[in-house]
């Protein structure tokens, strides 16, 4: 199928994604399967594996967070064996390294599956430099900005990593203790983003008694948040550091489309000490104001959703429609 007959199944799958996260929130386990199922098989229609190998010799791009999601897993490839998209996989000294598919690949090795297919990410033609910039890659959002610099022409690779960040954001991962108890806001209805909160806060939150009005702490964490917020205020594509607590047992630094996140390191501290009883470690990342939403509940607290370059007219656009700035 050509890269541009793909538009219809985009849409539907998202679409279809939308209904799956109502059938996980409604716990409507049939609803639920039946999505599932028809969200990979339309998958599996848009994207030609280059080859078809055994999951125990694949490394996954990390452990298992989710049990409940592997299970759920299993449970599907035991009755229809593998379904959906495959899996995207780079060729190094170490092997078969997944890109995508954790809890996919653990389930094949759990159930016995043979062989599953995949995707070589391919780009032998690279340099060493281009190859650092991959695996300075902390989320798959960076990985995909990188393969579309790098490997424009590998749409297939291009469209694996579209799905896995459409799903990590369309689809709530079930696990509370890494997720948090309740749902980070991401772009849309009920959210605003960082670089304009003004959509959920009062204007005077862009004020000089923001610190007073919105505060938690009454000290110096306060005026830090505040700072963050009216520094960023009207600037989408600024540069901003977010922390995170994790469990210590997570590895890697990454950060997924749906995390809470904060602006502030010793915010994310306290929280590692009350929710993970300080058996925690605290991850860090430099994104931008573009990428994170409140819903207003605090100042210290943002739902991490990567978006896409504000073009440089769209950004003068917004500065002087925000601050009145002469661009």
């Amino acid at each position: 199928m050509g890269w541009d007959g793909q538009g219809l199944q985009m849409t539907e799958i998202k679409q279809l994604r939308a209904g799956l996260k109502k059938a996980i929130r409604a716990k409507d386990s049939e609803a639920e399967d039946v999505l599932r199922s028809e969200i990979a098989r339309i998958e599996a229609d848009l994207i030609t594996e280059d080859d078809n190998i055994d999951p125990h010799d694949i490394e996954p791009p990390h452990e298992v967070r989710d049990e409940q999601k592997k299970d759920a897993i299993v449970k599907s490839m035991k009755i229809n064996g593998w379904q959906g998209r495959p899996i995207l996989v780079q060729q190094n000294y170490n092997g078969n390294q997944a890109i995508t598919g954790s809890h996919r690949i653990a389930a094949a090795q759990e159930v016995g599956l043979e062989s599953i297919p995949v995707v070589f990410l391919g780009g032998d033609e690279l340099s060493e430099d281009d190859w650092d910039k991959w695996y300075g890659c902390s989320d798959d959002y960076d990985r995909l900005v990188w393969i579309k610099e790098h490997l424009p022409e590998h749409t297939d690779a291009i469209q694996l990593m579209e799905m896995e960040i459409e799903g990590n954001s369309e689809v709530a991962r079930l696990n509370p203790e890494y997720s948090g108890m309740h749902e980070a806001p991401t772009k849309g209805e009920g959210s605003a983003p960082l670089w304009d909160v003004a959509g959920i806060y009062p204007d005077d939150i862009y004020g000089p008694m923001a610190v007073r009005y919105y505060g938690h702490y009454g000290d110096y964490r306060d005026a830090e948040a505040i700072h963050v917020i009216q520094r960023m205020h009207g600037h989408p594509n600024r540069q901003v550091r977010i922390y995170r607590a994790v469990p210590k047992d997570v590895k890697g630094s990454a950060f997924n489309v749906g995390d809470w996140v904060t602006t502030v390191r010793s915010y994310a501290k306290e929280h590692g000490e009350s929710a993970l009883n300080g058996e925690y470690r605290v991850i860090s990342k430099v994104v931008h104001p573009r990428d994170l939403f409140t819903d207003g509940n605090s100042i210290f607290e943002f739902g991490y959703d990567p978006q896409p370059f504000t073009g440089l007219e769209e950004e003068k656009a917004i500065k002087r429609r925000l601050l009145g700035a002469k661009v």
